[in-house]
């Protein structure tokens, strides 16, 4: 009895701490409240992320933060470049909505395959309008490792490489943290697998605002990776900015525009990748320089076949020479 007493006692003594060191808890975003007014955390009850365990947040994360390779960088180009962007509004019909990942740390497939879907439909003028798998990447992309994470710079080279299919053609069955074999077939048979690549020698990490902006304003969004503190997982609406919590881990979002709020502090706009109802209806605001979210962002020239390719010449200059 006293060995099973003491038992009960750890366990509720390891159930008050966990509860405790939680990121979602009162304690936090009263800290958070206390310390900033331009951002507004969620309440612990609303939040759609409170039933989930500290490992399980954690879970949502999963990309190698990595110092900037310097090596791909984007050409400058002549673009007149605004005060304020917002590909959502740019290319409404090309911005697809936000999905969520769940239980499987591949954030790094998520940004990638719909930051690529994006640039394929605006590249293509909307000939292509396609929900690419993230699936695909987790399965196949073995230089990565799945649900246990991923680098930007590899999965750009393994959509130039070997390309994605639709989620029409793999859906995303990988939500509990299990992978299946790479399989280069589609789960329906009857639909052709077809892949979709990145252009020869146009992946491209940019490592600055300017080439940043130039790239979201002219091409279309980019994926990106920063380190998240667990102020993070509270997020409800404004403008993100570290306040307090722990390191959790590297995170990749795609992002797609910015803009300078109130009081006057810069923002990018970005998507999340843990369903629509955290934060901006999945979106969210954060400002320059944080947690490295613009210190090495990624993307690619889509290779779109000739019958959809844009020569015109409303096409921004940098797209037109180099699809060239």
């Amino acid at each position: 009895m006293k060995t099973l007493s003491l038992l009960s006692a750890l366990s509720l003594l390891g159930f008050a701490l966990s509860s405790r060191d939680h990121p979602i808890n009162q304690e936090i975003v009263d800290n958070i409240t206390a310390k900033t007014k331009r951002w507004t955390p969620h309440t612990p009850s609303e939040n759609p992320l409170k039933n989930l365990t500290h490992w399980q947040l954690h879970a949502l994360l999963g990309t190698r933060i990595v110092p900037p390779l310097k090596t791909l960088m984007p050409a400058p180009t002549n673009a007149n470049i605004p005060k304020a962007f917002d590909a959502r509004e740019e290319w409404k019909d090309c911005v697809h909505p936000v999905r969520n990942q769940e239980q499987c740390g591949s954030c790094w497939a998520f940004a990638a395959s719909e930051a690529f879907s994006d640039r394929v439909c605006i590249a293509s003028k909307g000939a292509v309008n396609k929900i690419f798998s993230p699936e695909s990447l987790v399965e196949c992309d073995k230089v990565d490792q799945g649900c246990n994470g991923g680098e930007l710079k590899n999965v750009w080279q393994f959509l130039e490489s070997d390309g994605i299919v639709t989620d029409e053609c793999k859906p995303y069955t990988s939500g509990e943290g299990k992978v299946a074999q790479c399989n280069l077939q589609c789960q329906d048979q009857s639909i052709e697998y077809k892949r979709y690549y990145c252009k020869n020698s146009s992946v491209v990490e940019a490592v600055n605002h300017q080439q940043i902006k130039e790239q979201l304003f002219t091409i279309g969004p980019m994926e990106t990776g920063f380190e998240v503190y667990h102020d993070f997982f509270n997020y409800k609406s404004g403008v993100y900015h570290h306040v307090t919590g722990e390191l959790a881990g590297g995170h990749a979002v795609k992002i797609l525009g910015w803009g300078t709020d109130e009081t006057g502090t810069d923002y990018w706009i970005c998507a999340n990748s843990w369903g629509p109802t955290w934060g901006e209806n999945g979106f969210f605001r954060i400002q320059f320089n944080e947690g490295g979210i613009d210190s090495s962002v990624w993307a690619c020239i889509p290779e779109v076949t000739p019958d959809v390719t844009p020569v015109g010449p409303e096409t921004p200059e940098l797209l037109r020479l180099l699809l060239a």
